[in-house]
């Protein structure tokens, strides 16, 4: 799953965005009926985020980003906490020009 998490990136980067988007939406749907891989959710939430981000979807940006962090709060993890925080951060700067 993980790899598949990079994989969806790399579309990104390559202007792919609703490949990578498919992506994240299967890796959720898979997460449903294995819950054993709900760790990785913060990270489909933050890519997702990202994803949503560059194609200037900013508010699913926003909502995707925020889920991340609330799962990313849970998880006690400073480091992807402020990750996210900064991204919001990003989004309603954007959103508010």
């Amino acid at each position: 799953m993980v790899n598949r998490i990079r994989i969806a990136q790399t579309l990104q980067f390559q202007g792919e965005y609703k490949k990578a988007e498919k992506i994240h939406f299967d890796l959720e749907e898979c997460i449903k009926s294995h819950p054993e891989y709900s760790f990785i959710l913060d990270f489909i939430y933050q890519h997702k985020g990202k994803n949503y981000y560059e194609q200037n979807h900013l508010q699913k940006a926003l909502n995707a980003i925020e889920a991340a962090l609330q799962i990313r709060l849970q998880k006690k993890k400073p480091d992807l906490i402020e990750s996210s925080r900064f991204a919001i951060e990003i989004i309603k700067e954007k959103m508010s020009n």
